[in-house]
């Protein structure tokens, strides 16, 4: 269902869905890669930048699991 609205309208598919959701979409022609969550932010969509590109999930675990070790807080981030 996402696929057709996209090929459809690009500019504007994002209105036509409903619900949760996070969703990547790769253009082949373009080679772009676009990033979507839904207009409330329920569904949460992280990334980061890893070796030879990004990684990008809808729970920050399946992140975490990437790294070598556990990030350390700043401290400054949370005043």
């Amino acid at each position: 269902m996402i696929l057709p609205l996209f090929r459809e309208n690009p500019s504007s598919f994002l209105s036509k869905l409903k619900g949760m959701f996070a969703i990547a979409l790769f253009d082949r022609q373009t080679r772009q890669l676009s990033l979507h969550r839904d207009r409330f932010g329920i569904k949460p969509l992280y990334y980061m930048e890893v070796k030879g590109g990004i990684a990008f999930a809808s729970e920050i675990k399946a992140l975490l699991a990437l790294l070598d070790k556990a990030p350390e807080i700043n401290p400054i981030a949370c005043l």
